[in-house]
């Protein structure tokens, strides 16, 4: 229950960035100069480890019809979107997948990584085979409103002194990351675009 409880503080107390149309296809995206040169110097957060989640105004249903801007092109580490979002849908069923939020926002990704704001850029940008991700700047999803949420070692601060020790902890070791990887999917739904 207190992994339950902490997946949704640590999401309450996550940055959100909010990212027009085209800014995701920057190729600075999520670099620092993308930070200050967008208006979001006080968002940006040097290497820490953390939790992230990836959102758009999409619905589960389109995810199941998009393909790669140019078919073969994809890197070898890329998701294949359309076949995920089908798989998932068979595996899950619409109950267990994650719901668009009062904002019309659908989380189709979190995770977590050591360094969490060069993962985010991953799932946008992917350029080589060596890490998997989304690679989203290889679809045809660039006039899509896309949020990204991530939560890092400073955002610590923001939560209540009884729960900053345990995040602490957590954050600093993959297994802790995992747990509450985990826990916020059991109580907000499984996103359509996780593998595992």
């Amino acid at each position: 229950m207190r992994l339950f409880n902490l997946s949704k503080e640590i999401w309450k107390n996550s940055t959100t960035v909010k990212i027009n149309p085209q800014e995701a296809w920057d190729m600075d995206f999520f670099l620092k100069p993308w930070f200050y040169n967008n208006g979001y110097e006080e968002k940006y957060t040097p290497t820490s480890p953390g939790w992230y989640w990836i959102g758009c105004d999409i619905d589960i249903q389109e995810l199941e019809s998009i393909y790669p801007t140019i078919k073969g092109k994809l890197p070898k580490s890329a998701c294949i979107i359309n076949e995920l979002a089908k798989q998932n849908l068979q595996t899950f069923g619409s109950n267990s997948l994650c719901k668009k939020n009062e904002n019309d926002c659908l989380i189709i990704y979190n995770g977590h990584q050591s360094n969490v704001i060069q993962r985010i850029r991953q799932h946008f940008m992917l350029n080589n085979d060596k890490t998997g991700a989304i690679g989203l700047r290889h679809y045809p999803m660039s006039k899509i409103r896309w949020t990204v949420s991530y939560f890092a070692k400073n955002h610590i601060q923001r939560l209540k002194q009884e729960d900053r020790s345990d995040v602490k902890r957590l954050i600093n070791n993959k297994s802790g990351r995992v747990a509450i990887e985990n826990a916020w999917r059991a109580a907000y739904g499984w996103p359509i675009l996780c593998k595992e």
